[in-house]
């Protein structure tokens, strides 16, 4: 379902999928650091309006380099909007030459992945999410899974007894069951 339109982009919302889509056009090329910040606004308007889980922004044909600045700029006036809307994964569509991958920053506190198509980007969102009750479990239980710096070569006694799978040196995954009914880990 389309919701806005102009000569940069267009935001559309995906029912199935339930992800708010921004496509950039190549009119990005012409676009201004004010109107930027502006169509960044809007997306993140539609994501709390619709409490939108997924997002996901195509930049193939995405032509504008923002300001130096843009990354602090999103952190204070965009990622809480997110937060807000209650988004749970971010999907990049990019263009060849770009790197692929998922990455997390603490700051933002959902996943972003890095991807080439629509289908992988639904793929990916689609999976379920972390913090979801896991089906072969009782609903008082849940199952998380986190990625987290590695601060440690092994953690101090007494916390959670996670299962540590290194992804790379600086990041892991760390997963543990708790029973929500009973304070516990499982």
């Amino acid at each position: 379902m389309e919701l806005q339109r102009d000569e940069y982009s267009v935001m559309s919302f995906n029912p199935e999928t339930q992800a708010l889509e921004l496509w950039w056009s190549a009119g990005t090329a012409s676009l201004t650091e004010e109107r930027f910040r502006q169509g960044l606004e809007e997306f993140a308007g539609h994501a709390v309006e619709r409490r939108a889980p997924n997002l996901l922004v195509d930049l193939r044909e995405f032509a504008y380099r923002p300001a130096p600045d843009m990354g602090d700029w999103r952190l204070e006036h965009i990622i809480p909007r997110y937060r807000e809307a209650g988004v749970r994964k971010f999907a990049n569509i990019v263009p060849e030459g770009w790197s692929l991958g998922e990455t997390t920053n603490e700051q933002e506190g959902f996943p972003t992945r890095n991807v080439r198509t629509v289908e992988e980007a639904e793929a990916w969102s689609a999976k379920p999410d972390a913090l979801a009750p896991q089906p072969s479990q009782p609903a008082s239980v849940r199952q998380f899974s986190l990625r987290c710096q590695i601060r440690y070569a092994t953690p101090p006694s007494g916390i959670c007894n996670p299962y540590v799978s290194a992804r790379n040196t600086n990041t892991a995954a760390v997963t543990w069951a708790w029973n929500t009914a009973s304070g516990t880990s499982v």
